[in-house]
């Protein structure tokens, strides 16, 4: 448990022990030390208000790989129930060209409950900004939050002034 702790910053507030004992057993499944960085990606969908193309996503994806792997950092990625299967197809076949993925969940396909390992390991995390439940348990984890916003969208306002405080109160970013 004492590896981890440095790891989980101010999240430990909120985390119970069993959830950092857990987060160990995960990092052992996966072959890691916790000493190791972590980024991780979750990956929504499109909806009426977000209009993801797939190139959008991939491009976004590839980049914070690109970058995490220059600087010597393991992604964690997701997606999500509402990721299309185009998208997934293309993320499982760009996954071989990375050797940073330490560990990728395509839930369409096989879906794993990894949220919880994933935000208590992250250092930084990288969201669409299409799902406000990824948003909020991404900020709740007290880590720096980066979403990722398609060049369409049609924010209804209760949204946009919940994405507006939480970049005035730089949760995310």
């Amino acid at each position: 448990v004492e590896n981890l702790d440095s790891k989980i910053h101010m999240y430990k507030d909120h985390c119970t022990k069993f959830d950092i004992n857990k987060a160990n057993d995960f990092l052992k499944t996966i072959k890691l030390e916790s000493n190791q960085k972590f980024w991780s990606i979750l990956i929504g969908g499109p909806t009426k208000e977000y209009k993801f193309t797939e190139d959008e996503i991939i491009t976004a994806i590839k980049t914070v790989i690109q970058t995490a792997k220059s600087k010597n950092i393991k992604i964690l990625l997701t997606t999500s129930r509402r990721t299309p299967e185009t998208i997934e197809k293309y993320i499982e076949n760009m996954a071989c060209k990375y050797d940073n993925i330490a560990y990728l969940v395509l839930y369409n396909k096989n879906p794993q409950k990894v949220m919880n390992n994933y935000l208590l390991l992250s250092d930084a995390i990288f969201v669409t900004e299409d799902s406000g439940s990824m948003i909020s348990e991404s900020i709740y984890s007290k880590k720096p939050v980066i979403t990722i916003r398609p060049a369409l969208t049609k924010q209804l306002k209760i949204f946009k002034l919940f994405i507006e405080n939480c970049i005035k109160n730089r949760y995310i970013y």
